[in-house]
């Protein structure tokens, strides 16, 4: 109860200060322009209150009152900056443009600033952790090497690593241990030594979930008599939600038709120029409840790339993939014919990525849970394509799918659909992470101590 106070106290009073600071830039850009023009200004203070209470909305729409503790700084600069852009360019056309540009530039500079602020004592507090991971795989345990030392920097140190059947020996080789990453291999019986393990020790413990964790995590306490018990539902999107959903797809689609036809046009007539093939492809996918459909995709690789190799799934730095082809798949235009599949009915604005039959096997098979993701219809975008990256795993993406399906919101899918602009600026997310490692295994021959004052993240 009192973190929960926490963070709502931190929420609001972010939104507050966000709130001063733009009213407060505004009316700042409006005393320098009297000084410039001495004409008289019609901009009034119902303009600066408009776009103060537009600015606390998208804020709050991409995720700016989140915690800041372990966010690199380009998610929380990014998200701002979008943010107060769509904030501030209705006003160019309502308000005087020069007193709006202005006044943008000042909110990028105060509340960057106050941003800035927030995140370096946030890291202050946290400090740097000293991490161990614990694992009892090896591929997995080097994954996750990878993925502690892609995060942004300064928030963790990597000590080592360790299988858990050792885990008690950690001690002997870091006695200032801040935290462990538990990885999913470890499992059952073993688990539960780990976490009391390092609970009692009042170690930090970083736990991967597998998918019972997340159902877990997902489900609400109730009380059975004198005993707590937890009710986990079954994942599915009530009919006054898909109500919803359906009304929202339909009005978001048709938006974007209109405003991205220019470009669908270009492109349309660029495809075929630039290689051999048509510029449109249709491809079977699965959809709600295993119901297959034709999507409709701009063509991003050479025509017939599968001929050869049958089909397989997409790798960052893929030669397949054309000039252009690079381009619209790291912009994300590739999809924009997709809305028309929206309109059907066979898709929607937001869920999870449709997939072919071919691979919805495969994966159904060593992943008996992939199949609770068809329950929803499938999305242009989704919460895996915010969160994660091109080439994140099967399993890590259906993490984040089955996450989404079962905390759906309409204010979900605003905040998903918003956030996904900052993915298409930010190309490195959009086209995912090299697939070669950045640590080589070779790295973990050396000794424990080595290992913690070389690689920090």
């Amino acid at each position: 109860m009192l973190e929960d106070f926490k963070v709502r106290f931190y929420q609001i009073l972010m939104a507050s200060v966000d709130f001063f600071l733009v009213f407060l830039s505004f009316q700042v850009s409006v005393y320098v322009y009297r000084l410039i023009d001495s004409t008289t200004l019609t901009t009034s203070d119902f303009v600066a209150v408009s776009v103060s209470c537009v600015s606390l909305i998208l804020l709050f729409f991409f995720d700016c009152y989140s915690l800041v503790k372990r966010k690199s700084l380009k998610f929380i600069f990014g998200n701002s900056f979008l943010a107060l852009l769509l904030s501030n360019l209705p006003f160019l056309f309502i308000a005087n443009p020069q007193v709006v540009f202005f006044s943008f530039i000042i909110q990028i500079l105060l509340i960057g600033f106050i941003r800035y602020g927030w995140w370096s004592v946030s890291k202050i507090q946290s400090g740097q952790k000293k991490v161990w991971i614990i694992s009892n795989d090896a591929d997995e345990r080097n994954r996750n090497v990878n993925k502690l030392l892609n995060h942004a920097s300064g928030w963790f140190e990597l000590s080592g690593t360790i299988s858990a059947k050792e885990y008690q020996t950690i001690n002997q080789y870091d006695s200032d241990l801040d935290a462990i990453l538990l990885c999913p291999s470890v499992k059952g019986e073993q688990k539960d030594e780990v976490i009391q393990y390092f609970s009692h020790a009042k170690i930090e413990i970083l736990l991967i979930p597998d998918f019972t964790d997340l159902l877990v995590a997902t489900s609400h306490p109730q009380q059975l008599d004198d005993r707590m018990i937890y009710s986990i539902q079954p994942p599915y999107i009530t009919k006054s939600n898909e109500i919803s959903k359906r009304v929202f797809d339909l009005v978001i689609s048709t938006i974007l038709l209109v405003i991205s036809s220019p470009i669908m046009l270009f492109l349309y007539i660029l495809i075929p120029l630039t290689s051999k093939g048509s510029a449109l492809y249709l491809q079977e996918r699965i959809g709600l409840n295993g119901k297959p459909y034709s999507i409709y995709k701009f063509r991003s690789m050479e025509n017939n790339a599968e001929k050869m190799t049958g089909p397989t799934l997409a790798a960052s730095n893929d030669p397949r993939v054309t000039s252009v082809g690079k381009w619209i798949r790291a912009t994300r235009l590739d999809e924009l014919p997709q809305l028309f599949n929206v309109l059907r009915g066979d898709m929607s604005i937001v869920g999870p990525r449709p997939e072919r039959d071919y691979f919805v096997k495969q994966f159904k098979d060593e992943i008996p849970e992939y199949e609770d993701r068809l329950t929803v219809k499938p999305g242009i975008t989704g919460l895996a394509q915010v969160l994660a990256n091109y080439t994140t795993t099967v399993e890590d993406k259906l993490h984040y799918d089955l996450l989404y399906i079962r905390h759906y919101t309409l204010v979900l899918d605003i905040k998903i659909l918003l956030q996904t602009l900052r993915v298409i600026v930010q190309r490195d997310q959009a086209q995912g992470v090299s697939i070669q490692s950045l640590v080589s295994p070779k790295d973990f021959a050396l000794s424990p101590l080595k290992i913690n004052k070389q690689h920090k993240a």
